[in-house]
């Protein structure tokens, strides 16, 4: 499946102007939305602001709205429907603002609760039901120390969860009960960390906080028996699953997992209930990456993680270790996939990627050549199936029909030929739960159809 160019005019042409720097889309569960900042001018009628705006494309209708002026930083919910935000005010000052974009109301984030006004904010992440919202902000009453601010939309409640010259990074779950926190001012007291950053869960609703990175083996120290053993190394950028069970992040750590002896920077997912780790950045036969690996995206259900690197060494595919490239782990079936493939090999310098929740859509940012003439550095935003969901195994539909009977089998995965063209199926009968689905008909290619 071949990229598809989303920051482009209504034409289909790419915009007039690549992004002003790296700066990761949002895309809402099923792929079909795509929330972007960018500072063309022809992305859609009458933008003569001369400022970077905030739009968001909408797939299955062909249109591209703008749906913040001088704005940065978008997160969409899962539904599309829910967008946060940061947009500069008369003041200067950029602030967090939240919009349902089935109404066009804005609320503007202007305070912490306590009085103080925020001076400034970035770095929003909206839980996939849209009620909590993280990001990060200055206050006026203490304009040099960054905090790490959660703010419920249901109740109103507004938490600061860490703050300091560098607070930590997070991710929440998808109803924003659990967030994952990566920091070296870890809320477990007297446990040894090292001085790392490490990755925590902590349960908004039980209060209850839990490590998630540390050796396999327990510590045989006098001082710390019993615990884990700590993990050697920093461990960043958590991405938690909707689903709340996984968490996706890279670290420098070699005892997380065993015969971790590449020395590179890796991606690994932990279990929050077993707290048993996997390393994902690997080949299909578990060879370690040859370059480091950063910022994991993940897929509701944990299945698909995404991961940028310059290894050469995962896939087949002819990648010549100077460009970013963007790599897919199907955790399932063991296998790893190159995404950013063109017509001719690898496309691009890749980054910032995003995975739909249902794992079926990648979205990210690339150039031509970051090191190569002007006009090879405009970043524009794609979006590119999941290379896993391609690699299925052929099915007669007849057949699977017949053994799925009355909900036997709840889904199948596979692929047809119709017409010569081999598509991606899924079948389900008494899975009603799926967007879209509530008589559990079959589905194909995404869409509905009237098989029977």
């Amino acid at each position: 499946m071949m990229p598809e160019l989303v920051s482009r005019t209504p034409g289909g042409r790419p915009a007039n102007q690549g992004l002003e720097y790296p700066s990761r889309p949002s895309i809402s569960g099923d792929g079909d939305k795509i929330a972007f900042a960018s500072p063309a001018s022809d992305l859609v009628a009458l933008d003569t602001n001369d400022l970077e705006d905030v739009f968001v494309r909408a797939r299955s209708e062909d249109t591209t709205r703008r749906a913040g002026e001088n704005a940065i930083s978008p997160s969409l919910s899962a539904d599309g429907n829910q967008l946060a935000y940061i947009s500069a005010g008369a003041d200067g000052a950029y602030r967090l603002h939240l919009k349902d974009l089935r109404t066009g109301e804005v609320q503007p984030v202007v305070d912490d609760g306590q009085g103080h006004p925020f001076t400034w904010s970035n770095y929003p992440q909206l839980s996939g039901d849209g009620r909590v919202v993280l990001f990060e902000a200055n206050t006026e009453q203490d304009p040099n120390r960054k905090k790490l601010v959660l703010y419920d939309r249901g109740d109103g409640r507004m938490e600061v969860l860490d703050e300091g010259s560098a607070p930590a990074s997070a991710s929440v779950c998808g109803d924003g009960r659990r967030l994952a926190l990566a920091t070296s001012r870890g809320p477990l007291k007297g446990l040894d960390t090292g001085g790392w950053s490490n990755i925590y869960v902590r349960d908004r609703q039980t209060g209850e906080s839990k490590l998630i990175t540390h050796s396999p083996r327990k510590t045989s120290s006098r001082a710390h028996k019993g615990q884990w053993a700590k993990a050697r190394g920093w461990s960043d950028h958590p991405a938690f699953s909707a689903d709340g069970n996984w968490v996706a992040y890279d670290s420098t750590a070699d005892n997380l997992v065993p015969k971790d002896k590449n020395e590179h920077k890796d991606i690994f997912v932990t279990e929050v209930a077993t707290e048993k780790t996997e390393r994902v950045s690997v080949s299909d036969r578990g060879k370690e990456a040859n370059d480091d690996c950063f910022e994991a995206s993940i897929s509701a259900d944990g299945r698909f993680v995404s991961f940028e690197s310059r290894a050469t060494n995962l896939t087949n595919d002819p990648v010549n270790g100077k460009k970013m490239n963007l790599f897919v782990r199907d955790r399932k079936m063991g296998r790893t996939y190159l995404a950013n493939r063109g017509p001719t090999g690898p496309e691009g310098d890749c980054r910032d990627a995003s995975l739909s929740a249902d794992g079926r859509w990648l979205t990210y940012t690339a150039c031509a050549d970051p090191d190569g003439p002007e006009e090879a550095w405009a970043r524009h935003v794609y979006v590119v199936g999941n290379p896993a969901s391609e690699h299925t195994q052929a099915v007669s539909l007849q057949a699977a029909l017949a053994q799925m009977g009355a909900g036997a089998i709840r889904r199948l995965q596979g692929a047809v030929q119709i017409g010569g063209v081999q598509l991606p199926i899924r079948l389900c009968t008494t899975e009603s739960h799926l967007p879209g689905n509530n008589d559990g008909n079959p589905w194909l290619a995404g869409r509905r159809t009237n098989l029977r």
